[in-house]
Formats: structure tokens, C-alpha cells, sequence
């Protein structure tokens, strides 16, 4: 008798389950377009400055930059950035370095307690970044004596806030073994 109370309360439920389902209307998500992220479109520049003391240069390049306000989608233009230095120490040791940066960065713009702010990955590659050493011989020549290949890719994360970026720009500088890396991001509203 009680494996029969079971069975009917089991198929009480299932009998209860499916008429709430039934009564139930699947309600369907509103076809609606996002609000605009801002209220004018941005252009500007991403601008990086790469300094090494030893051997010393100093060089930057300037990437376009837009922001388009609908979904806040950012596009930056690639660049590169060359660089070479060369140095003589003690008259008699010589250090040349040389390379370039290929860079095709991509950028998001974010918000954070009415905050806005854009993080830049710069996705820098390196290439034919090579640091030569050359002493010279008893004819006063120099000749190389070392080649070091450098495959080290700096750190180009960045994160800008976006009023300072609009207003005067916005900053991040970076420590590197033999210098430093600034990079700099300024935007302007396009009425």
C-alpha cells in the first residue's frame, strides 16, 4: 500500500510541475540597441618615448588613435619605433646597440565607479635588437668582440585615465634597465 501512495504522490507532482509550466510564458528579451557608451566620438595619439642612457638615445613615435562612442570600440594605428645608440668607454671599448619595436596595439575603454579609463596593451615585438661590443687592437681598430642578442620585450600595459587624456594627456612611465619608457595618451572630442 504504500509503494501505491508513493507512485500516485510522484505522479500528483509531475501532473502539478507540468501545469505550472504550461502557465508559465516565456517572456522574450527586448530587441534594443545599447546606449551610446559617450557622447561624441574621440581622436588622439598614443605616443610612446623609449630613453637609454648606455649607449644613450632618445627616440619616440606617435600612433592615431579613435574611439568610436557608440560601443566605446577603440582602434589605434600600428607603428614602430627605431632605435640605436653607440658609446665608447675608456677609449678603448666601444658598445653599439641598435633595434626596433613593432608595435600594433589595441586598446579598451572601461568604467569603474564613474570612472572611465583605457587600458593599452601595445603588444610591442622586438626585432633586431642587438647590443655589440668592440675593443680595438694594437692598430687602433675596433674590432668586435661580443654580440648579445636582446629578446627581452618591455612591459607595455597601460592603463590611462580618460578626463586626464581629454584635458592635457595622460601619463605612465616605466623603469628599464638602462633608461626609461613614457607613454602618453591625449584625445580630443569629435563634434
Amino acid at each position: 500500500m504504500k509503494k501505491n501512495d508513493l507512485l500516485l504522490s510522484l505522479i500528483f507532482l509531475m501532473f502539478l510541475s507540468f501545469l505550472v509550466m504550461l502557465g508559465c510564458k516565456k517572456k522574450e528579451a527586448p530587441n534594443m540597441i545599447p546606449d551610446p557608451v559617450l557622447t561624441n566620438d574621440y581622436q588622439g595619439q598614443l605616443y610612446v618615448r623609449y630613453t637609454s642612457t648606455l649607449p644613450p638615445w632618445d627616440v619616440s613615435t606617435t600612433m592615431n588613435v579613435h574611439i568610436a562612442k557608440d560601443l566605446g570600440v577603440v582602434t589605434i594605428d600600428g607603428g614602430t619605433l627605431s632605435y640605436s645608440g653607440d658609446t665608447i668607454i675608456n677609449g678603448d671599448s666601444r658598445l653599439v646597440r641598435s633595434g626596433e619595436w613593432a608595435m600594433n596595439p589595441n586598446g579598451i575603454l572601461m568604467e569603474d565607479a564613474g570612472r572611465k579609463y583605457m587600458d593599452v596593451d601595445a603588444h610591442v615585438t622586438v626585432q633586431n635588437d642587438v647590443q655589440r661590443i668592440y675593443a680595438k687592437d694594437n692598430d687602433g681598430n675596433w674590432v668586435l668582440v661580443n654580440e648579445t642578442p636582446f629578446n627581452e620585450t618591455p612591459y607595455s600595459v597601460v592603463s590611462f585615465d580618460f578626463d586626464d587624456a581629454v584635458l592635457n594627456g595622460s601619463y605612465q612611465s616605466l623603469v628599464v634597465a638602462t633608461g626609461s619608457i613614457i607613454w602618453r595618451l591625449t584625445l580630443t572630442p569629435v563634434p
